[in-house]
Formats: C-alpha cells, structure tokens, sequence
C-alpha cells in the first residue's frame, strides 16, 4: 500500500511540473536548394531531425516566396500535409523521408524551370499548374490562359465578371482536353492568382 500510494504521489508530482518542450527553437532551417536535397539524404543527422527541418523549410520558404511566386504555396500545403501524418503516425519515418525528398526535387525543379523559361510569373504559375495536371502543351494553353484572366480585371469584384471568365476558362479547358477536371483546376488557378 505504502508502494502504491508512494507512485500515485509521484506520478500526480510528474504531470503537475513537467513540462514539454519542442524542437522548434533549436533547429536551424535550410536554404531550400540542391544541397539540401543531399543534407536530406545524408547520414549526419537523426531522420526526425531532418524531417523537422526539412519540412518545417519547406512550409516557411513556401510561405515566405508565395507572395511573390505563387506556384510555391502547394509546396508549402503538401510539405504541411506530409508533416502532419507524420505526427499522427500514419505513416513511417521513411515515407516521409521519401515524400519530403520528392516535395524538395520538384521545389527545386520549379524554381530552377521558372528561371529557364524566362516566363512572368502569372504565366509561370498557371503553367506549373498545367503541367502538374497532365495538360498537353501547358505553355500554350497557359498563355491562353492568362490572356483570359487580363480581359476581366475586376473579376474579384464583380460577379458577371467571374462568371464570365470562368466560363471562357472551361472553354480553354475543354479544348486542351481536361474535361474531366476543368472545375478543381479553374479555382486553383483563380485562387493562386489571387495571392
């Protein structure tokens, strides 16, 4: 009895001073670039360091360069997504290695394409988005794109104006061959535009 009554007391001393602490102050985050693809494959560090730190770059540079480049805030949404299963255990330390790798190869590629195309960034973005969609020839049809969104400026206001565009942009859609997912892709589109 005298054992029992002692670990109760310690057990309710336990929960009363101890306190839990995270690792979101001692982690330094990365510069998102080809060499943190290689930190992330490294062996220097524990995996749940760099699915910290990698993740938690991932969300902030997105966040960060969204404003300017909105075909980057995906990036940070998924890394997000990933993080977040990965705290409810739903999946392992390994697919979520896996899974940030590929978010950082293709944040990498993004920029790197965005720089090689030379294309503004409107058009670069509803491109991206294209192209993540399967859409064949997603520079033409991008431009075609963005050629819509300049003939209702005011769409953000007026609702005959949305309206309008969205239905020329479900005609751009239909032509180019995304029937199927014309609706999800004309919001994302006018939802990024909009950052």
């Amino acid at each position: 009895l005298i054992l029992k009554d002692l670990m109760k007391k310690t057990e309710r001393l336990d929960q009363e001073h101890a306190g839990v602490y995270g690792m979101s102050q001692t982690l330094p985050l990365v510069r998102i670039d080809e060499k943190a693809i290689e930190a992330l494959r490294s062996p220097g560090s524990s995996d749940t360091n760099k699915i910290i730190n990698c993740g938690r770059s991932l969300v902030q540079s997105a966040s960060e360069d969204g404003g300017k480049e909105p075909y980057l805030i995906p990036f940070g949404e998924r890394a997000e997504q990933v993080l977040t299963l990965y705290d409810e255990r739903h999946v392992t330390t390994q697919e979520t290695l896996s899974q940030l790798e590929a978010l950082l190869k293709e944040y990498v590629e993004a920029r790197q394409e965005r720089e090689r195309m030379g294309l503004d960034v409107r058009t670069f973005t509803v491109y991206w988005i294209l192209k993540q969609q399967g859409i064949a020839s997603p520079e033409a049809v991008a431009a075609e794109v963005c050629g819509v969104l300049q003939r209702f400026p005011n769409h953000r206001d007026n609702p005959d104006e949305m309206r309008r565009l969205k239905a020329d942009l479900y005609k751009v859609f239909l032509k180019a061959g995304a029937k199927e997912t014309m609706v999800p892709l004309a919001d994302r589109i006018l939802r990024l535009s909009h950052e």
